[in-house]
């Protein structure tokens, strides 16, 4: 992260690269320490003004989710939510959302989480009955869409 902060633009984006690259390489083994990772990211999403280079923190969230979406949900959900579009937190989680595919994953997992709280037993099935307020919280998609998702 100290490379992606330096004055060199060259050595920025080298450091960027070998971030993603550690992480497609070693992202199935990182489990434990994702919301150590998160935690750094998070951190250091204000100093990272630079588009370019905010845009391989995000890339790692998005990496990291590809492995291990259920940790980096709970990670980021363990974050002071995001009360406005422009908010690092809110970045981190449209880092996630890039896709339909990896959309419904999440909210399939946050619907989980409201519904079935950590120690309890349900059935994916029973936790359809809630999808009337999350689709009120996805304006760009019907609620029958959601509903065929799932």
């Amino acid at each position: 992260m100290d490379g992606m902060l330096s004055a060199s633009p060259m050595c920025a984006t080298a450091a960027g690269h070998w971030f993603c690259a550690v992480l497609r390489e070693n992202g199935d083994a990182l489990l434990n320490e994702v919301p150590d990772i998160l935690s750094t990211i998070f951190i250091r999403m204000p100093t990272m003004q630079e588009r370019s280079m905010r845009g391989f923190l995000l890339e790692g969230v998005g990496i990291l989710a590809m492995f291990h979406l259920e940790a980096v949900i709970t990670s980021l959900l363990a974050k002071p939510l995001p009360m406005d579009s422009c908010s690092d937190t809110s970045e981190l989680w449209r880092a996630l959302g890039r896709d339909d595919v990896s959309t419904l994953h999440i909210l399939r997992l946050l619907l989980e989480k409201i519904q079935y709280p950590a120690g309890t037993e349900g059935s994916p099935s029973e936790g359809t009955a809630a999808l009337g307020p999350l689709a009120v919280s996805c304006p760009k998609r019907s609620y029958s869409s959601l509903a065929q998702g799932w």
